[in-house]
Formats: structure tokens, C-alpha cells, sequence
């Protein structure tokens, strides 16, 4: 009788002295446990920078959290039973948020809960002393949000023009608002009329 081919090449298979038959070649070796490679670790990130487009350096916080930067108070009351709530909640947890916080320690977050009928609201005090009062029933967290944002950038642009000794508001003379707008032309576009 022959040898099967698969015999004849020891170096492939072998025969199992208990079994007394031929085993694969890869169950002559133990197997070992597969272990994914490891990966690099990094270190975790505890600040992401983010770059400002318009300025070309970090931005240090997002608009959400400058928000308070602005007041000096906040004031929100509602009946936690009332189903229009959803406004004001979302409005008291960016107040609560921990970088708006650190934004201005200064400013004072009050929450009254009320037990009658009365609709949700929201009261802020900028911090030259303006109060304005929305009514979170109508209006959402982000358009509230977004005018405190508004009036925030023209408080600072005030600072910054009576810091450098300026008239505020600015009077622009009418002659110059009735001159006509020459346009600008880039340089490359007189270069090839020449």
C-alpha cells in the first residue's frame, strides 16, 4: 500500500501517536490568544483650542459661554409643573454649564419656582445696569441666547470706544453718508489697464 501524498512531506503534517492520525500542520503549536496590537497612548486632551477664522488665533470660549460675560444677573422663574418650562431649562443649565461659570464668577444665577399659574420667564441684568425681562413661553433659549450676544458686542464696542476717548454713539456727519462709494479696485486690475 502507498503513502498518501500528504504523508510523504513531513514537515506538514504528522501523525498523533495517541490518535494514531495525520494532525494539520497548525495544530502542532499551542494556539495562542489573539491580542489586538497596541496602540500608541495618548494622553488626554483636557482644552481643545479652537481657531477663530476671522482673527486667525485661539478662541478661547464658544458663544454659549461668553453669554454670561455680559450680566450681572440672571433671574429665571417658572412653575415646575408647567409644561412650558422646556426654555427655561434649557436657558438655567447654559448658565449652570461650568465654562460659563468660569466666564463671570461674578454674576448671580437665581431660580424661583413658583407653585401658581404664573408663565415661565426670564429676567437679565447686563452689567451697565439694563434690565431686559423674555417670556420663555414664546420665545426658545437660543434666540434668548443670541440678543443677550447681540447687545453684549455693542456693550463691549462702547467700552472700547470711550476707553480710547471717543464719542459714543458714534455721529456720522451727513455729508459723508451722502457721498457716493467710489468701490475699491485691486491693485493686480490697475496694474494691467497701464
Amino acid at each position: 500500500m502507498d503513502k498518501p501524498s500528504h504523508l510523504s512531506c513531513p514537515h506538514r503534517q504528522f501523525i498523533s501517536p495517541k490518535l494514531k492520525t495525520p494532525l494539520p500542520f497548525s495544530s502542532r503549536a499551542p494556539r495562542r490568544a489573539t491580542v489586538p496590537p497596541r496602540r500608541e497612548e495618548h494622553p488626554r486632551r483636557t482644552t481643545t483650542t479652537i481657531r477663530n477664522p476671522d482673527r486667525g488665533g485661539p478662541n478661547p470660549l464658544p458663544a454659549s459661554h461668553k453669554m454670561l460675560k455680559f450680566l450681572s444677573k440672571v433671574r429665571i422663574e417658572f412653575n415646575a409643573l408647567d409644561p412650558r418650562i422646556a426654555s427655561c431649562m434649557e436657558f438655567l443649565a447654559q448658565c449652570n454649564a461650568r465654562k460659563a461659570k468660569e466666564s463671570n464668577p461674578s454674576c448671580q444665577v437665581q431660580v424661583k419656582r413658583r407653585t401658581d399659574n404664573f408663565p415661565p420667564k426670564i429676567t437679565v441684568t447686563f452689567v451697565n445696569g439694563v434690565e431686559e425681562t423674555f417670556d420663555a413661553t414664546s420665545t426658545p433659549a437660543q434666540n434668548i441666547r443670541n440678543l443677550i450676544l447681540e447687545k453684549g458686542s455693542l456693550l463691549e464696542t462702547e467700552q472700547m470706544f470711550r476707553e480710547a476717548g471717543e464719542q459714543w454713539p458714534v455721529i456720522v456727519p451727513d455729508e459723508e453718508l451722502r457721498q457716493p462709494f467710489t468701490g475699491i479696485k485691486p491693485r493686480k486690475a490697475e496694474e494691467k489697464k497701464q
